[in-house]
């Protein structure tokens, strides 16, 4: 089934229809932007202007697909940047031979298939998924000896506490936007709490420095 759901735009309210459930994201909107953006990468230069444009739609489904198999298989990519990067690359790179204009390769003066649909359209078709798994393979490896590396030295994950507070935070500088107030809110109750287990401990007294949540050197 689906669902209705509003979205504003420049004051002005449009109902969507949500096929797969869920609601709108502005978050998700763009990330289908950038994978539409990856994905004519490979063919700009030999695809007609409705080719693009039908490969920027469908790059916006295959990340989509990406992503949900993201949650399903419990991969940690908190901005979907494998969806936005690997889903739409994949899917650039076989469109690059789907849509190629006829004249535009020497080696394919008879176009991609969808133009051709002949024996040299399909044997380019074999060396874009060729292509693919060798990219497929140099990125694993280099991923394994980057990351191997890393792990050896202990350097390759942080702290739990700092897994638990986001590296957004540990680094002074929040990720998503968050309106000054509420983020003020939640600290002092944060402060409030560790205030009362300091006091039920003995460990805070009068002297000791407390945190100006008002400051917006805070904020």
């Amino acid at each position: 089934g689906y669902k209705k759901s509003e979205v504003k735009i420049f004051e002005k309210e449009f109902k969507l229809i949500n096929v797969f459930g869920g609601s709108w994201s502005l978050l998700a909107a763009i990330n289908g932007g950038l994978a539409s953006m990856v994905a004519i990468c490979a063919g700009a230069d030999s695809m007609e202007p409705w080719a693009g444009f039908t490969t920027g739609c469908v790059a916006g489904l295959v990340y989509c697909c990406w992503a949900r198999c993201t949650l399903y298989f419990h991969i940690d990519d908190p901005v979907n940047a494998v969806a936005v990067h690997l889903g739409g690359g994949t899917w650039g790179v076989i469109a690059a031979i789907l849509f190629l204009k006829d004249d535009r390769k020497a080696a394919i003066p008879d176009g991609g298939i969808l133009y051709a649909w002949n024996r040299r359209a399909f044997l380019h078709f074999g060396i874009q998924w060729c292509g693919m798994a060798s990219i497929f393979v140099g990125v694993a490896l280099w991923c394994i000896v980057s990351f191997g590396t890393l792990r050896a030295l202990g350097l390759l994950r942080v702290s739990a506490d700092a897994e638990d507070d986001g590296l957004d935070f540990n680094n002074g500088e929040p990720a998503y936007p968050i309106d000054p107030a509420l983020l003020a809110a939640v600290g002092r109750d944060d402060y409030d709490d560790m205030d009362e287990d300091e006091d039920e401990k003995g460990g805070n007294t009068e002297d000791d420095e407390v945190a100006d949540f008002d400051d917006p050197a805070f904020i």
